[in-house]
């Protein structure tokens, strides 16, 4: 739960950004990683990573976490393609996950 509340947290942040010129570009950089950080938070948990714990491995691993993220975004943007990302999503967290160890 803690995970969930802190990428809902990061994009309430990122969306109250969004409206700021120049800003909005960091913001939206940000908001690709808490997406990302949403689907890579699934095999963290089954390993027993805690939150802040997994948000350090995201910026660590910064190019591949922004990519992810904004490859998911743009998925989501897509009509009727959107509708198969979220299972895809999980499993490319997944995957992402495993080259991040």
């Amino acid at each position: 739960a803690t995970k969930s509340f802190l990428s809902l947290g990061g994009f309430l942040f990122c969306l109250s950004l969004g409206w700021i010129p120049i800003v909005n570009l960091f913001a939206l950089v940000v908001a690709w990683i808490f997406l990302s950080y949403q689907f890579v938070s699934y095999p963290h948990t089954r390993r027993g990573i805690g939150a802040r714990q997994g948000l350090e491995v995201m910026i660590k691993n910064l190019p591949l976490s922004v990519g992810f993220g904004a490859v998911i975004a743009i998925g989501f943007s897509i009509p009727f393609i959107s509708v198969f990302v979220p299972p895809i999503a999980v499993v490319g967290g997944t995957i992402l996950f495993s080259k991040m160890r």
